[in-house]
This record gives C-alpha cells, structure tokens and sequence, in this order.
C-alpha cells in the first residue's frame, strides 16, 4: 500500500487541496446565505 503512494504522491497533494477549497466554497456560500437572509429579513421590515 505505501509503494501505490509513493508511486503517486501528486494525486494525494492534489486530493488534499482540492478538499481544502470545497470546504473553504462551502464555508463561502453559507456566508453569503447568511448575508442574504439578513438583507432579506431587512426588506421584508421595510415594507
């Protein structure tokens, strides 16, 4: 098993990272979810 990672230790680079940016999208969208709701929640108190 350790000879199939060391053969291919890019695509466990690539594997990692590409984790770490759909977690950080993710993190992104429901912040952006929040902010919108806020904004929403203010206009629908407006009217």
């Amino acid at each position: 098993m350790s000879g199939l990672l060391s053969e291919h230790p890019a695509e466990g680079v690539y594997f990692q990272s590409h984790i770490r940016i759909t977690l950080q999208i993710n993190k992104d969208i429901l912040e952006l979810v929040s902010l919108l709701r806020q904004v929403a929640a203010r206009c629908a108190g407006w009217h």
